[in-house]
């Protein structure tokens, strides 16, 4: 298990210089403001993003596979992510704006990605207002104590 927690180790400095040095090349490309070329990037972030998951979900069985008690906690966390995830997505609908038909024609987009992205947005609104809600109460709760 020892190996595995360094090379995790390794795996979050590895990410991270590959975030700094993406960050470096995307402001070198870039010509009064406007990037020269973003297809790179946009494959570059593909990479980064499956890079976090495998770094998370390695890190996830790494961590349950040597305390399951400790974890029981951020396991309920997940799911309840998760079965709120399921909820924004049933309450999008995924119908094409107006405004998104005109340009439409150079993309195709299918309903799936327009629910999936709207119950993202759902999701990060409610959990800003979670979290805003979270820091309200912690300042009204410190001037009472």
């Amino acid at each position: 298990m020892e190996i595995i927690k360094k090379y995790n180790g390794y795996a979050s400095y590895a990410i991270a210089i590959f975030a700094i040095v993406l960050g470096f090349l995307l402001y070198a490309t870039t010509a009064d403001g406007v990037a020269t070329s973003t297809d790179i990037f946009l494959y570059a972030s593909y990479l980064f993003i499956v890079l976090v998951i495998v770094a998370m979900v390695g890190g996830l069985v790494v961590a349950l596979a040597t305390d399951f008690k400790s974890m029981v906690g951020s396991l309920i966390s997940m799911g309840v992510m998760l079965v709120l995830f399921i909820i924004f997505y049933v309450i999008a609908d995924g119908t094409v704006t107006p405004e998104y038909a005109k340009i439409k024609g150079t993309f195709d987009v299918s309903s799936f990605a327009l629910k999936m992205t709207e119950s993202t947005f759902y999701l990060t609104y409610f959990l800003m207002l979670g979290i805003l809600g979270a820091l309200g109460w912690g300042a009204v709760k410190s001037f009472t104590d």
